[in-house]
This record gives structure tokens, sequence and C-alpha cells, in this order.
């Protein structure tokens, strides 16, 4: 599968590799953590990464957007 836009499957690689350190680390910390506050902080960081997805696929499409304008003219 080719990824067409580039900076798409970098923004996305770089998400899924920030996302296995922090459960790596979150497993670990699970040791020392109760698990009541162990899931309140897995649920702020899972919701964190999301925006960040949705964040990093907006300004991609405005971006995309904005170069079809100029091609237009």
């Amino acid at each position: 599968m080719k990824i067409k836009n580039k900076r798409a499957g970098k923004n996305t690689a770089i998400l899924f590799a920030v996302s296995i350190i922090v459960s790596s680390l979150f497993f670990q910390g699970l040791k020392y953590l109760p698990l009541p506050i162990f899931i309140l902080i897995l649920a702020g960081v899972i919701s964190v990464l999301i925006s960040i997805k949705i964040y990093l696929t907006y300004s991609i499409r405005k971006y995309i957007a904005a170069r079809g304008r100029k091609i237009e003219k």
C-alpha cells in the first residue's frame, strides 16, 4: 500500500511510535500505581493521542486544500 501524502504517513508513524512508548511505560507503572488511578491516566493519554491525530488530519486536509487552490489559479 503506497501512501500518496508522505506527510500523513510520517505523522501516523510518529503517533504509533509514541503510543507504543507510552503504553510500555504505563504497563511498567501498573506495578506501582493502584488500578483506578492507572485507568484514569491511561484514558487521559488515549484521549490526548486521539485529539492529536484529529488535529494532524485536519491540518493535512487544510494543507491539501490550500495547494489545490494554488494549482487552480
